[in-house]
């Protein structure tokens, strides 16, 4: 929860209009809208370039999010497990060690 928090704050903070899907559709978008250049007045062209662009980017960050949580997902549980084999084994080997110390004492 902490994690995905802190992904959309990052997200959020900024648009990265760099993004390779984001460059790709919005030469789209800017020709569409230059099509209604002669249907549309220069408000309302706007207006729709930037709610195409909006609902673009928005995507483009639903489908990181889809990427990301199984992952991050994956990654804690994997973590997770790691850590009690861990514990496990050095509870083992601790006893190990114990019973051969003390058969070398005798």
């Amino acid at each position: 929860e902490k994690f995905m928090d802190k992904y959309m704050k990052c997200e959020i903070s900024y648009i990265n209009i760099n993004h390779k899907l984001f460059t790709a559709d919005r030469q789209r978008i800017e020709t569409e809208a230059a099509d209604d250049a002669q249907d549309l007045p220069f408000e309302k062209q706007n207006v729709k370039r930037i709610k195409a662009l909006l609902e673009l980017y928005a995507n483009i960050i639903k489908y990181q999010l889809m990427d990301v949580v199984p992952k991050t997902v994956m990654s804690i549980m994997v973590y997770g497990f790691h850590e009690e084999i861990h514990k496990h084994l050095l509870r083992n080997l601790s006893q190990v060690l114990i019973i051969v110390n003390f058969i070398v004492s005798l």
